[in-house]
């Protein structure tokens, strides 16, 4: 699936948009709309992002768990190199690993900005509304031609995926914002 990014000024322009993403059948689990302005959000029924969604918890926890996976690999080599080891017990030390090294990611990415909409936080501080349209290839067109209509309401920022990949940078995402 694909994410579209437009950014708009403008509350009400946001809400003229959602109410013609949805006419068509876009429902809200595939449109989310990021403002600094939640309270806006809520007054006017506009489907915000969640905390997981602002945050960078779920990518930085699979770069934890994956991290954490190869440490415990090598610790389980150690252990069956000095110690005779089982199958399992190799297996029991990779699991804590994973789940530390998971762990330890998500603490670290309470703390931060989820890594796809680090490049739309100038816009954001300065009150625009960031629209995130999930698209199919099968409704891709028509939500093209919608946005197309409301060109003077929100500019095209960008596209990407809509899935999580732990090996991406924030620089690498979705290249630069202009």
């Amino acid at each position: 699936m694909k994410r579209l990014y437009y950014l708009t000024d403008n509350i009400d322009k946001a809400e003229s948009i959602s109410n013609d993403l949805h006419r068509s059948g876009i429902s809200d689990w595939n449109f989310h709309v990021v403002s600094q302005d939640e309270a806006g959000l809520y007054r006017h029924h506009l489907h915000g992002t969640s905390f997981l969604g602002k945050t960078d918890l779920i990518h930085t926890a699979e770069r934890g768990a994956l991290l954490g996976v190869a440490a415990g690999v090598i610790a389980a080599l150690i252990l069956s190199m000095f110690i005779t080891t089982n199958l399992l017990i190799d297996a029991l030390v990779i699991l804590f690993f994973a789940c530390f090294g998971a762990w330890l990611g998500g603490l670290i990415g309470l703390g931060m900005t989820n890594y796809r909409l680090v490049k739309f936080e100038g816009p954001l501080s300065e009150g625009h509304y960031l629209l995130m349209i999930d698209v199919s290839k099968d409704n891709h067109d028509e939500v093209e031609r919608i946005m197309l209509a409301h060109r003077m309401n929100a500019i095209k920022a960008g596209e990407g995926s809509s899935f999580n990949n732990p090996f991406q940078t924030a620089q690498s995402y979705m290249g630069s914002y202009q």
